[in-house]
């Protein structure tokens, strides 16, 4: 797949003309982003046109609400990946201004017809864009069929009972609910960072910790995890206990991920690891001292490797 960044605005692009586009932020890529950007690959290769999909850097929310923190499920770069492997051709990763903000949903339109030219757009029934979110699926499919593009609008995924959005799987990592958010993502959620040098505590108490500096994407809900280790200074996976939290048995009050892989060093400082949240075995608790904590973490090892042996890993 070939990134495309625009930093300028729209703009007629000669590599982009003449394609099947699809639009969204697509914050994590769940199950309805997957089935809206297949459906986009499948039409793109019946008719023999690249396929494009359009989402924008930095997340709107951004610009639009400032004042707060856009915590998201992944990075730009994690989310092209993903859209290379189902197939898009080029990832167009539009430069989000407020110039853009304040484009009323007609401009946008016409900007979108003439940068690109497309044979057919393709997003999701919730799709707002355009000033104060002013347009809507609906207008973009009447706006198409009145300038002879074909405009699909794809009704939301559901799962389980449960309609799929971005949104809602945020809510259920904010609630500790990794299972259920990696149900909705058709993946693990996964967080990336790098290793720093910690407090030493785990290492005292017999239980090395690789301690994480993560970007600001959004964090499970303060508590203790079973998740899949990646790094390349290893093959495959290895099982990690972490915790996510300030650490209140020692009164830190900073946030914190720390991962101790049984069996494993954690003598890691400033190699890349990433974790797969799969399971949460209990919340953070403050113990008395720290030997009801070492306690503690000898209980969950114990837990987690019999998770880890019966989910086949």
């Amino acid at each position: 797949m070939t990134l495309v960044r625009w930093t300028q605005g729209f703009s007629a692009d000669p590599l982009l003309q003449g394609s099947v586009l699809t639009i969204g932020n697509f914050d994590g890529i769940h199950l309805g982003h997957q089935h809206i950007v297949s459906a986009t690959v499948a039409r793109a290769s019946e008719i023999g046109m690249p396929s494009v999909a359009l989402t924008f850097d930095p997340h709107p929310s951004v610009i639009i609400a400032p004042s707060h923190t856009a915590y998201l499920l992944m990075t730009l770069s994690e989310k092209m990946n993903i859209l290379d492997q189902l197939g898009i051709n080029f990832g167009w990763a539009l430069t989000f201004t407020p110039s853009i903000a304040e484009m009323s949903p007609n401009d946008f339109m016409k900007a979108l017809k003439t940068s690109l030219v497309p044979e057919s757009i393709h997003v999701g029934e919730g799709f707002r864009f355009g000033h104060r979110r002013e347009g809507s699926s609906d207008f973009m499919v009447k706006w198409g069929r009145d300038h002879g593009i074909h405009v699909v609008a794809y009704p939301l995924e559901h799962f389980g009972g449960e309609a799929i959005s971005s949104s809602r799987i945020r809510l259920l990592l904010r609630e500790g609910k990794v299972t259920r958010a990696s149900q909705l993502l058709g993946r693990p959620y996964s967080i990336s960072g790098t290793v720093i040098k910690g407090y030493m505590r785990g290492q005292r108490l017999g239980f090395p910790t690789a301690n994480l500096k993560t970007d600001s994407r959004l964090l499970p809900q303060s508590g203790v995890y079973i998740t899949s280790v990646h790094s390349s200074l290893w093959e495959g996976e290895q099982l990690g206990l972490t915790n996510v939290g300030v650490q209140p048995t020692f009164h830190e009050g900073s946030l914190t991920v720390e991962t101790h892989c049984p069996g494993g060093s954690g003598d890691w400082y400033g190699a890349q690891l990433k974790l797969d949240f799969l399971h949460r075995l209990r919340d953070e608790q403050k113990f008395n001292s720290s030997e009801e904590l070492r306690l503690q973490i000898e209980k969950d090892i114990t837990q987690g490797i019999q998770w880890w042996t019966q989910a086949g890993h």
